[in-house]
């Protein structure tokens, strides 16, 4: 896989663009050709806000299509992904924003008044700031390469404060090569389920393993476990990732 994520991504689903890409609960599924649009549209609305290349775009929420719009724009404009757990306290979220120091910070209704306490981003809110379609052309950045990031994802902190680790379009591509090679052959008649959190590795590179292999995926808000079963059996599902623990309370 040559190239950025989003050339990787466009290459790999360039032939299938009125495929379903993404079931979420009660709302529209989503076509390839339509995350392609919104993910254009979005970055010329995030360019409009002021976000460069190398700029921190925080998403303090749970597992939704956003997150796939986000990563595709961060993607066409250089800028860098950082998802936070929401479920952290107050405390631990302000910290991981100061340290990422984002331009702007996209959140759940809920969060909205402790996120504008503790921070002074550009906030925006997923169903509201993240619905509409932008008026404005964009042009991709031409030379965003593979050692661009594209992600930061913070630690747990176990040992200390959460670190940032970033991970570059290339990092994410090569996993995503090794994974699809070893983990089932992906195809793209394959139906995933993605309901690892989106805020961590576990989660994304799952998460874009499905995306890059053209396949359906179906995507749960969080960790639940009779979601998850009635899921397997209502879309069947040919692929899916869960840590131990989960997999004891199937």
């Amino acid at each position: 896989m040559d190239g950025n994520f989003y050339h990787a991504f466009d290459r790999a689903t360039f032939d299938i663009g009125a495929k379903t890409a993404i079931v979420f609960g009660d709302q529209p599924a989503r076509s390839y050709d339509e995350l392609k649009d919104r993910s254009f549209d979005l970055a010329a609305d995030l360019r409009a806000r002021g976000v460069q290349r190398d700029a921190r775009i925080a998403l303090v929420s749970r597992n939704g299509p956003w997150f796939y719009d986000l990563l595709l724009a961060s993607a066409l404009l250089g800028a860098v992904l950082v998802p936070v757990n929401p479920k952290l306290s107050e405390s631990e979220i302000a910290y991981i924003l100061d340290d990422a120091s984002p331009t702007v910070v996209v959140v759940a209704e809920a969060l909205v008044a402790s996120i504008l306490q503790r921070h002074r981003s550009q906030l925006l809110v997923i169903e509201r700031d993240l619905a509409a379609t932008a008026s404005l052309a964009f042009a991709p950045d031409c030379d965003i390469e593979r050692d661009t990031p594209l992600i930061q994802i913070y630690t747990s902190g176990t040992t200390g404060r959460p670190k940032g680790a970033v991970i570059s379009h290339g990092n994410l591509l090569a996993v995503a090569r090794d994974g699809q090679q070893c983990l089932g052959d992906f195809k793209c008649d394959d139906v995933s389920l993605v309901c690892l959190p989106l805020f961590h590795i576990a989660g994304i590179d799952w998460a874009v393993f499905a995306l890059l292999s053209g396949g359906t995926t179906v995507l749960l808000p969080e960790v639940d476990p009779a979601a998850a079963v009635a899921a397997i059996a209502y879309y069947a599902v040919t692929k899916l990732l869960l840590v131990p623990a989960v997999v004891r309370m199937i």
